[in-house]
């Protein structure tokens, strides 16, 4: 079974970053050379063992895990060794640091001390990614899952960029820029499931954004068969978007300050008529269950259960709020369809009406004057007290001034600039650009330290 779901995890990945990377492609237009240059280059750059691991540390800690779900063939077994040793005795294997609860490696938790059986501590999905290397190959592919899943966010941003850029090789000098980044070359090596996360988030994202605009130019078209082709690949870009944003928490629970956003954003798309969404809500929904299942029956290190726990109280309201979605959907999409047929018909070149320069600016400086009262006044304003309270494990606000060190501040102050050339810049696509960075700003504001 863990075999499955790990291999449910790949195929989702590489389905993704297929369909990604096609559209790149086609917008792009580079020879085949200068692709498999580029893949080269990131392949020299990345696929290097890390520098930092060790079995007490959290990079140690998902290797050796997932090379043992891969051996043992389950998340919970009887660890041979302290099932050999008398109970008495047995606190004499576990890990002496007094930071650390009842383990025997600081990798496995022990969670039933009559039985010696280990378990999980952390989230799963990243070991269970290794768990389908380590048993397709050998132990050493491990250190390589990282590595690989870094270059396929890279053809993920790829992609955003290059469908929501003009400039025709938008989407390569975006590649280029990140796995050049020195942080990249050195967390994009390392066994943590953070760059696995930001794949599946950002491969879901143009995914849908993907979706979205196909669906705009469909229906501009005058070809019937084209819509049928374009209709069938928009709906499956919308089921693959939606499970891939909803498996990035699985990865790492900070995936839910993207998921969330992400969430009501498509809620918005579908209340403006577009019902070939309708689907995400039901995937975007069997994700949120597979987490819940997550954290209700193998970990809850973030100690979230009692939220989810909180809204299934509400289920009633939730699937009204769902049904009320739909029929909204179906009578927004049929006013606009009455009032399209009694319309004189539109240039098929014409492009739909954006976010205004003003409106974009105000979203600009706003954002702007955030990020610098949180540089100045980070110790000051503190976290979000009252959530911070219940959720002490992950809700920090970003400490701008350790990001400024660790990039430089030139390069923080360049970031800011593309920040703000990316809300107000060219009027295509405004809309989609604005609404991505508005999904992304709760992880950027809540990064921690």
């Amino acid at each position: 079974m863990l075999f499955v779901v790990g291999t449910l995890f790949w195929v989702l990945a590489l389905v993704s970053v297929g369909r990604l990377f096609a559209v790149s492609r086609a917008k792009m237009r580079l020879p085949a050379w200068a692709w498999g240059l580029l893949i080269l280059t990131a392949l020299v750059l990345l696929f290097r063992p890390h520098e930092d691991i060790f079995g007490g540390e959290d990079p140690g800690s998902y290797l050796n895990s997932g090379v043992s779900y891969g051996r043992q063939g389950q998340l919970f077994y009887a660890d041979p060794l302290l099932a050999q040793v008398p109970r008495e005795t047995r606190s004499a294997f576990y890990y002496g640091h007094a930071g650390y609860g009842t383990t025997k490696d600081a990798c496995l938790w022990v969670v039933n001390e009559d039985a010696a059986v280990l378990g999980p501590h952390f989230q799963p999905a990243y070991p269970l990614l290794i768990s389908v290397a380590t048993r397709l190959g050998k132990p050493s592919w491990s250190l390589y899952v990282v590595p690989l899943f870094t270059l396929f966010t890279a053809l993920a941003l790829m992609a955003l960029a290059a469908n929501l850029l003009a400039h025709r090789l938008s989407g390569l000098i975006a590649f280029g820029f990140y796995l050049l980044n020195p942080l990249i070359l050195w967390h994009g090596r390392c066994a943590r499931p953070e760059i696995i996360a930001g794949f599946f988030a950002f491969a879901g994202l143009a995914l849908l954004l993907l979706a979205h605009h196909g669906g705009q130019v469909r229906a501009r078209s005058r070809w019937p068969a084209c819509n049928a082709m374009r209709s069938i690949a928009g709906r499956l870009d919308i089921l693959l978007g939606a499970l891939c944003i909803g498996a990035a928490p699985l990865f790492h629970i900070t995936a839910w300050y993207l998921a969330l956003p992400a969430a009501m954003a498509i809620a918005l798309v579908i209340l403006r008529g577009r019902t070939d969404f309708l689907p995400y809500p039901l995937a975007a929904l069997a994700m949120w269950l597979v987490f819940y299942g997550e954290i209700r029956f193998i970990t809850d290190y973030y100690k979230v259960r009692i939220f989810f726990e909180a809204v299934l109280r509400y289920w009633p309201f939730w699937v009204l709020a769902l049904a009320g979605l739909a029929v909204i959907s179906v009578t927004v999409s049929r006013v606009q369809q009455q009032c399209n047929a009694a319309s004189p018909p539109q240039d098929a070149a014409a492009e739909p009406k954006s976010v205004g320069g003003w409106l974009a600016t105000a979203l600009a400086l706003i954002s702007l004057l955030f990020f610098m009262t949180v540089y100045f006044n980070r110790a000051g304003i503190g976290s979000f007290v009252f959530v911070a309270r219940r959720i002490p494990n992950f809700i920090f606000l970003t400490d701008w001034q350790t990001f400024a060190n660790m990039v430089s501040r030139p390069m923080g102050l360049l970031i800011m600039v593309g920040w703000v050339i990316w809300l107000i810049g060219p009027r295509s696509r405004r809309d989609e650009r604005i609404v991505l960075a508005l999904t992304v700003f709760p992880a950027m504001a809540l990064a921690g330290t």
